[in-house]
């Protein structure tokens, strides 16, 4: 959505696995004004249902070539008065592994990586000898799971068995910390994810010639920089800023018409407590809190509704039940009517 509202003659097509075109158009949806006409949502034709990351991905590396190719054979069109050529470049998340690489023989373009994170995060993963060498710690789980097996063995077993626990990374920007904690959360997904992956986000920074982050160059100079220099090889870095221009506080308004949820609680709060009154939570679709950490969890919300904030958490009920978030606990908290626990929520309209 940067992107396009930032460069307004250019078209976005959006190569994704099945499971995940709901979602998108849905937050597309909420932004309509912002680039009409200018980003579509293209499935792959391999979609095979599947609640496991790396099967979506070995589905969307079969579909990617023939789709790439189809579009490169695409003859150009005109989209809202903007003539529409054949792909020019692709940017591909880097944790999806380099599909693109792969199916290089499928179309020969630039490919940039995009990492939805933090400079910081990706160079602390991925930086070389002289930038931390993070990538030492899934290269040790890789090489253990080798010599052991996978079994059904844990990251945590792996951490017992064979990781080096007082081995640092130092990579700039940020304060040293211990290798294992790169995965601060050893789900059951994780250990199989990062055996398989490892070779392939390794081989991805060797194709690409720039890196995009989803970050703001300000509040991470220092890593935004290093990060130019300090991968396999020297890669430009950009950040794409915040998701949108923040708007400004003098023009605050609120729509008493809404039927939006979320919109008519942060109503409520702001006519109850004022500006900056209401705190919010989410996580990924993956990555959700533990069970094991369900206890801090809990004392976190409740710190907050004590400290008289009001609480958005937004979370899918499945990732819910999976973090242990039971649902009396949510219905007492809700019931209180200090917090609302929707499935989504539109994070800039709202954050507004």
């Amino acid at each position: 959505m940067r992107l396009a509202d930032k460069f307004p003659k250019s078209f976005i097509s959006i190569f994704t696995h099945p499971v995940f075109v709901f979602q998108i158009q849905k937050y597309l949806s909420t932004y309509p004004h912002l680039a009409p006409g200018r980003i579509v949502v293209d499935a792959s034709t391999f979609g095979n249902p599947s609640n496991h990351a790396l099967d979506l991905l070995e589905d969307m590396e079969k579909g990617f070539g023939p789709w790439i190719a189809s579009q490169m054979e695409q003859i150009e069109f005109i989209s809202n008065g903007v003539r529409v050529d054949t792909p020019s470049y692709i940017i591909e998340d880097h944790l999806n592994g380099g599909i693109s690489v792969t199916n290089m023989q499928f179309h020969q373009l630039p490919i940039a990586g995009w990492y939805v994170a933090t400079a910081t995060g990706f160079i602390g993963h991925f930086g070389n000898a002289e930038h931390g060498q993070g990538w030492r710690h899934f290269e040790a789980v890789r090489a253990s799971v080798a010599k052991h097996g996978l079994d059904d063995r844990t990251l945590l077993d792996v951490y017992a068995q064979d990781i080096i626990k007082d081995r640092v990374v130092c990579a700039p920007g940020v304060p040293a910390y211990y290798e294992h904690e790169q995965i601060p959360q050893p789900q059951s997904t994780a250990l199989p994810m990062i055996v398989r992956m490892h070779g392939k986000w390794m081989a991805m920074l060797e194709h690409i010639n720039a890196i995009v982050y989803s970050s703001l160059y300000e509040m991470e100079p220092i890593a935004a920089k290093a990060s130019a220099k300090g991968l396999l090889k020297p890669i430009p870095s950009f950040c794409t800023g915040l998701a949108m221009d923040v708007p400004p506080q003098s023009n605050m308004a609120i729509d008493e018409n809404t039927e939006d949820p979320v919109a008519l609680f942060m109503n409520r709060s702001y006519t109850d407590l004022g500006q900056h009154s209401v705190v919010y939570l989410s996580f990924g679709s993956y990555c959700h809190p533990s069970p094991e950490s369900i206890s801090h969890l809990k004392i976190l919300i409740e710190e907050i509704l004590a400290h008289d904030f009001r609480l958005v958490f937004s979370i899918q009920k499945h990732n819910a039940r999976n973090a242990g978030l039971e649902e009396d606990y949510i219905r007492q908290i809700v019931n209180t009517g200090r917090a609302i626990f929707p499935e989504w929520a539109k994070q800039l309209d709202d954050g507004d």
